[in-house]
């Protein structure tokens, strides 16, 4: 039997989780990672091996300077979007969007609305 939850006694058990980061120019969010997971309460663990993977995940989608990537770690390995960076490291970018800065509209142009 596994240890129980330090968060609310639960059992843990294996399951998966969604891993998110904010970059502060950009979001990171990772689906489907494996972890070990409370089934009372939700809280979740990565072991080592995964977060230092998400952790190549986040130096890439920071390189690159992507504002929004949205992996499924489970789906990656079976996708052609699957592949190798320039530096070795996994590239699992299976949705990254580029947004464009918001635009306020232009009121200059506009004449004032009349009394």
């Amino acid at each position: 039997m596994s240890e129980p939850c330090p968060m609310c006694s639960g059992e843990i058990a294996a399951g998966q989780t969604t891993f998110t980061v904010d970059l502060g120019s950009g979001v990171v969010v990772v689906r489907h990672v494996p972890a070990r997971v409370c089934k009372q309460c939700g809280e979740d663990w990565i072991q080592d091996p995964v977060a230092e993977r998400l952790e190549k995940i986040v130096l890439d989608a920071r390189t690159v300077g992507k504002i929004v990537e949205v992996i499924d770690l489970q789906a990656a390995h079976h996708s052609p979007y699957h592949e190798r960076s320039r530096r070795g490291t996994e590239f699992l970018a299976v949705a990254s969007v580029a947004c464009p800065e918001p635009r306020l509209p232009d009121t200059a142009d506009r004449s004032p609305e009349p009394p």
